[in-house]
């Protein structure tokens, strides 16, 4: 966590947004009291790796720049040599990003999304390779918890290599009032399950009541690309039928609660 950005964040803000953290005894006893913000090496952020991330995001949002993939290429190329050479903007070397008090994400995390979503296959075609061997080098990362695993697991090309998913995109599927999973056997949930575990993350089932919960009370940011999928009605029959590789748990309501 960059402590310098944190620092200036509670300085400006209207600090309602910390007013439980400020007061608790974790905070007084933990934080105040030993100085640690004051400790060396908290302040050591890369300003100019900060304000190079900053310009490539800036390009990477100019939706109307004909030259925009041109950009995401360059950027991820760039990305993928500062992870050869351990100089990934990670939070704890750009420090932190805020909006409106509050904090942001890492524009690494849009952009490398970015990435991945240019290697979603059109119609039938089979899922682009990771040209740049990304994803690997990230998870390079994840085993060091300088990135969430979650975050991770939602890139397209991880699946089916990581194991950290039980399912490419979507753990619920609605479809008119009905919701499916994909069917997974217990021997392959198991494995999925040691794998999310072993570096970080919930199982797959703890997973889902996260899901759930954010379905109904979106004050939490939920990390992990699309969980849920909205689907037409008229699309359940291919969920239904024999063979699709999907079973209905129930109705949205009682399983979202979506109304």
């Amino acid at each position: 966590l960059s402590c310098m950005f944190l620092i200036i964040t509670l300085k400006n803000s209207r600090v309602q947004y910390y007013k439980t953290m400020i007061k608790s005894k974790i905070w007084v006893n933990k934080i105040v009291k030993t100085k640690y913000f004051q400790k060396k090496g908290l302040f050591k952020i890369d300003i100019s790796l900060r304000n190079e991330l900053l310009r490539r995001y800036i390009n990477d949002q100019d939706a109307s720049n004909p030259k925009r993939k041109e950009f995401i290429k360059e950027n991820s190329a760039w990305f993928r040599e500062k992870l050869l050479t351990n100089e990934f903007p990670s939070q704890q070397r750009v420090g932190i990003f805020t909006k409106d008090n509050r904090i942001e994400d890492n524009p690494y995390e849009v952009m490398l999304l970015h990435y991945f979503d240019n290697l979603r296959p059109k119609g039938k075609d089979k899922l682009q390779p990771d040209s740049l061997k990304l994803a690997e080098l990230l998870f390079q990362l994840v085993k060091k918890s300088d990135i969430n695993p979650n975050y991770f697991a939602s890139f397209n090309n991880v699946v089916p290599t990581h194991n950290l998913n039980p399912m490419n995109s979507f753990y619920f599927i609605v479809t008119g009032d009905s919701v499916f999973v994909q069917l997974t056997t217990t021997d392959r949930l198991n494995q999925i399950n040691q794998e999310r575990v072993k570096n970080g993350m919930n199982t797959v089932e703890e997973y889902m009541k996260i899901i759930r919960f954010n379905a109904i009370d979106r004050r939490f940011y939920l990390t992990a690309g699309i969980c849920t999928g909205i689907f037409p009605d008229f699309v359940k029959e291919d969920f239904s039928r024999a063979g699709a590789g999907y079973k209905n748990i129930g109705h949205k309501k009682e399983i979202l609660n979506i109304n």
